[in-house]
Protein backbone atom coordinates (compact mmCIF):
# COMPACT_ATOMS: atom_id res chain seq x y z
CA UNK A 1 0.00 0.00 0.00
CA UNK A 2 3.25 2.55 0.47
CA UNK A 3 4.44 2.21 -2.95
CA UNK A 4 1.03 1.89 -4.83
CA UNK A 5 -0.83 4.28 -2.61
CA UNK A 6 -3.35 1.69 -2.62
CA UNK A 7 -4.28 1.84 -6.26
CA UNK A 8 -2.46 -1.57 -7.09
CA UNK A 9 -4.81 -4.46 -8.10
CA UNK A 10 -3.84 -6.39 -4.58
CA UNK A 11 -5.02 -3.20 -2.84
CA UNK A 12 -8.08 -2.62 -5.02
CA UNK A 13 -9.83 -6.39 -3.98
CA UNK A 14 -9.13 -5.79 -0.33
CA UNK A 15 -9.26 -9.68 -0.26
CA UNK A 16 -7.70 -11.62 1.99
CA UNK A 17 -4.04 -13.25 1.39
CA UNK A 18 -4.14 -17.05 2.40
CA UNK A 19 -0.86 -18.73 2.60
CA UNK A 20 -1.28 -22.07 1.49
CA UNK A 21 1.75 -24.87 1.20
CA UNK A 22 1.11 -26.59 -1.79
CA UNK A 23 4.49 -28.42 -1.56
CA UNK A 24 2.86 -31.94 -2.01
CA UNK A 25 0.34 -31.11 -4.48
CA UNK A 26 3.14 -29.99 -6.58
CA UNK A 27 4.91 -33.17 -6.13
CA UNK A 28 1.66 -35.08 -6.84
CA UNK A 29 1.37 -33.06 -9.88
CA UNK A 30 4.86 -33.65 -11.27
CA UNK A 31 4.06 -37.14 -10.93
CA UNK A 32 1.10 -37.03 -12.80
CA UNK A 33 2.46 -35.94 -15.99
CA UNK A 34 5.42 -38.02 -15.50
CA UNK A 35 2.91 -41.06 -15.84
CA UNK A 36 1.19 -39.66 -18.62
CA UNK A 37 2.77 -41.96 -20.65
CA UNK A 38 4.18 -39.70 -23.14
CA UNK A 39 0.47 -38.40 -24.13
CA UNK A 40 0.32 -34.45 -24.33
CA UNK A 41 -1.56 -32.64 -21.98
CA UNK A 42 -2.34 -29.28 -21.43
CA UNK A 43 -3.03 -27.37 -18.37
CA UNK A 44 -6.52 -27.54 -18.36
CA UNK A 45 -5.92 -31.96 -18.65
CA UNK A 46 -3.55 -31.78 -16.03
CA UNK A 47 -5.94 -29.41 -13.53
CA UNK A 48 -9.33 -31.64 -14.54
CA UNK A 49 -7.05 -35.16 -13.70
CA UNK A 50 -6.41 -33.80 -10.52
CA UNK A 51 -9.26 -32.35 -9.49
CA UNK A 52 -10.94 -35.96 -10.63
CA UNK A 53 -13.39 -34.31 -13.20
CA UNK A 54 -15.65 -37.33 -14.85
CA UNK A 55 -16.01 -35.62 -17.82
CA UNK A 56 -17.03 -37.03 -21.71
CA UNK A 57 -13.41 -35.56 -22.54
CA UNK A 58 -11.76 -37.01 -19.63
CA UNK A 59 -13.37 -40.04 -19.99
CA UNK A 60 -12.01 -40.38 -23.40
CA UNK A 61 -8.45 -39.70 -22.26
CA UNK A 62 -8.23 -42.47 -19.32
CA UNK A 63 -7.96 -39.88 -16.51
CA UNK A 64 -9.62 -42.10 -14.09
CA UNK A 65 -5.97 -44.70 -14.60
CA UNK A 66 -3.19 -41.16 -14.36
CA UNK A 67 -2.00 -41.66 -10.65
CA UNK A 68 -2.86 -38.92 -8.44
CA UNK A 69 -6.79 -38.92 -10.31
CA UNK A 70 -9.11 -36.87 -7.79
CA UNK A 71 -6.03 -36.14 -5.67
CA UNK A 72 -6.32 -32.22 -5.23
CA UNK A 73 -10.52 -32.28 -5.67
CA UNK A 74 -11.15 -31.75 -1.72
CA UNK A 75 -8.24 -29.49 -0.86
CA UNK A 76 -7.33 -27.17 -3.91
CA UNK A 77 -10.40 -25.42 -6.18
CA UNK A 78 -9.77 -25.07 -9.73
CA UNK A 79 -8.23 -21.77 -9.88
CA UNK A 80 -5.95 -22.75 -7.50
CA UNK A 81 -5.07 -25.71 -9.18
CA UNK A 82 -4.27 -23.87 -12.47
CA UNK A 83 -2.19 -21.50 -10.37
CA UNK A 84 -0.02 -24.52 -8.75
CA UNK A 85 0.06 -25.63 -12.31
CA UNK A 86 0.80 -22.64 -14.33
CA UNK A 87 3.96 -22.25 -11.12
Amino acid sequence: PLDCNGTCDNCARQGQVVDLDVTEHVRNIVELVQSGGGRKLTVNHVVDIYRGSESSKMQQLGASTFRFYGAGKKDLSKADAERVVHI
